[in-house]
């Protein structure tokens, strides 16, 4: 099966046609299909292609399938010794992607 490394919201992910991956949250409506261009790799079992630092003619489809805020982590900051303590939760905004399709202008992908 073909894949890709993309990059998305500060982070990396290796990612097939079908996948599903949670990442920081993305200003697109519910089963909106937007394109990834920021490819580093791509290939199957046969051959790959690696950018330098991005391939430029290849991008991914996927779809916004929903948007949520993450468990609630406790911070606490404290100081000993001078009555100092402070407690807040954060919740990280999410959102999940189905990857759709890999597409590469240069050559069609082979299937594996």
């Amino acid at each position: 099966a073909a894949f890709a490394v993309v990059h998305v919201g500060g982070h990396q992910y290796r990612v097939t046609p079908g996948d599903c991956i949670q990442t920081n949250w993305i200003a697109s409506e519910i089963g909106e299909v937007i394109r990834l261009k920021k490819v580093l790799a791509l290939g199957t079992r046969r051959w790959s292609a690696f950018g330098t630092p991005l391939l430029p003619e290849a991008s991914v489809l996927a779809g916004v399938e929903e948007h949520y805020q993450s468990r609630p982590v406790d911070v606490y900051k404290f100081k000993p010794h001078r009555h100092y303590r402070r407690w807040k939760v954060h919740q990280q905004s999410v959102s999940t992607l189905r990857i759709l399709e890999i597409q590469f202008a240069r050559q069609p992908i082979p299937p594996a």
